[in-house]
């Protein structure tokens, strides 16, 4: 498997090529203090998997306006957006104490409540996620990155065992040309990422 910089070196060199207003669209690394205050705002220890990723790209631009998505129609969080969005989740999560997706059966995941003090969200959706998550049910492995919906509409599932896995197999659907591009530039991976 790829390390992180590596697969970002693979999605940066296709975008380049095939979307080149997404690449552009990408910021460049998340400063020191960006990065510090992630770590300070959310209570646990950040995986280096996305510690290496923010030191590549600090998320995407204009990406809560919905301007830029890097494919799927998910934009790539900045450090400072999955820190409000973090908190915006594990707030609205103490104050009205909803409970978990009626439709997730998955063992993977705990489906206690709608938001879990340890998930880490990485991408956005119109308010749909993509997950880290740093507190997996009993079959689930910590790290792994799951699709969250936003009004429990669908069920939760794992989509890779890893943000660092994730980003490779992002980089060999990129590279293999498994995708496809419509006539605005965006991006629609073949195989279901998000």
């Amino acid at each position: 498997m790829r390390r992180v910089a590596t697969s970002w070196q693979v999605i940066d060199t296709v975008l380049r090529e095939h979307a080149h207003t997404v690449y552009n669209a990408l910021r460049p690394p998340a400063t020191d203090s960006a990065i510090t205050n992630l770590s300070a705002e959310i209570p646990c220890q950040l995986p280096s998997s996305l510690l290496q990723s923010l030191q590549v790209h600090d998320g995407i631009e204009d990406s809560r306006s919905g301007a830029h998505r890097l494919f799927d129609n998910m934009a790539l969080l900045t450090a400072e957006e999955i820190a409000s969005t973090w908190r915006m989740q594990w707030n609205l999560q103490c104050e009205c104490d909803f409970g978990g997706c009626h439709f997730t059966q998955t063992r993977s995941l705990k489906n206690d409540a709608r938001w879990r003090r340890n998930w880490i969200p990485i991408m956005d959706c119109e308010g749909d996620h993509l997950v880290l998550d740093l507190d997996p049910g009993p079959t689930g492995k910590h790290g792994q990155v799951f699709a969250w919906y936003n009004y429990g509409s669908r069920p939760m599932r794992v989509v890779a065992e890893s943000l660092r896995h994730w980003l490779h197999v992002v980089a060999d659907e990129l590279q293999h040309r498994r995708f496809t591009l419509d006539e605005w530039g965006h991006i629609s991976l073949n195989k279901r990422l998000t």
